[in-house]
């Protein structure tokens, strides 16, 4: 037993390794963007005293785009942008926004690969935590001869990951199942990952927008069993709203920070995309603590 909660462990603490190298880039961003606007701000300080520019948009970069025609090796001009003062700022906004998508896209196929082996982890330790199927065509006798690689190989066959391997998780450990919706945070954890699940699709596939916000919702809802035919919880719709609404763009996910009102001399923000990655490792390490008591008295 002393074997395999140290191994857990270390499961656990690789990915969180990962997880802190992710952090650490959305920090580099977000200091980079805010001397990026820092000196945007400068720039149009410049300006403050300039009548020619009085009431009018300031002018910031012009930019000609262009590409070599193979036949004739000439220029193809294909573009000429002129951005204003504010449009530039309003860029940095979206391109940090853009990264942070991203980076939660890695979060959550970092916590993907952590569901996976922790449930080879399962598997080679007990064999009751799996389904006959996810053993394949083996003899009992082989099976007591593999190795944890084995499991993990046999994992990586498995078919609809990671909600398969939460089921059978579900179904063989209740209380994970039930500290999904009962826990300290007051939040439906399955919801939220969930969420994050549809969000990593639909930033990879359609550039973090969704193309029907209240079919968006629905899916998300009908998935984890919380749809009840439309009369579903509103707290519910409303932590997926809030992951939405960016300035001017209504059905982009908006992961950026925002202010919270304070008495303290600096600012304060809600820090979006760590808040719902922190429900990722939340749930991961949930799982750990499910896990340590395989072939003891409790899951019996």
């Amino acid at each position: 037993m002393g074997y395999w909660q140290v191994d857990i462990k270390k499961l656990f603490d690789k990915y969180t390794d990962n997880m802190a190298q992710i952090y650490l880039y959305q920090s580099n961003v977000k200091h980079n963007a805010k001397n990026e606007n820092d000196q945007l701000v400068r720039y149009g300080e410049s300006f403050k005293h300039n009548p020619d520019y009085k009431g009018k948009e300031i002018p910031f970069s012009f930019e000609n785009m262009s590409f070599i025609i193979a036949q004739s090796g000439e220029d193809y001009n294909f573009k000429f942008i002129e951005r204003s003062l504010e449009e530039a700022k309003n860029a940095i906004k979206l391109h940090r926004n853009r990264q942070y998508q991203w980076f939660l896209v890695e979060a959550y196929e970092a916590f993907e690969d952590f569901i996976e082996n922790a449930y080879a982890f399962a598997g080679y330790t007990n064999n009751d935590l799996w389904l006959l199927s996810d053993f394949g065509k083996i003899s009992l006798c082989d099976l007591k001869c593999k190795d944890f690689q084995w499991f993990v190989e046999q994992v990586k066959m498995k078919h609809h990951k990671p909600q398969s391997i939460l089921n059978q998780f579900r179904d063989k450990l209740p209380a994970f199942k039930r500290h999904e919706q009962e826990n300290k945070l007051d939040i439906n954890l399955r919801l939220s990952i969930a969420i994050i699940e549809k969000m990593r699709h639909v930033v990879v596939h359609n550039r973090g927008t969704v193309a029907n916000k209240q079919k968006f919702i629905e899916e998300i809802l009908k998935s984890t069993e919380l749809w009840n035919n439309g009369k579903f919880d509103q707290k519910n719709i409303k932590l997926i709203e809030s992951l939405f609404n960016f300035e001017g763009h209504s059905d982009l996910i908006n992961l950026l920070e925002t202010p919270v009102s304070s008495k303290l001399p600096f600012p304060i923000y809600h820090d979006r995309f760590r808040n719902i990655s922190n429900y990722l490792m939340t749930y991961a390490h949930l799982l750990v603590e499910c896990l340590k008591p395989i072939g003891s008295e409790e899951l019996k």
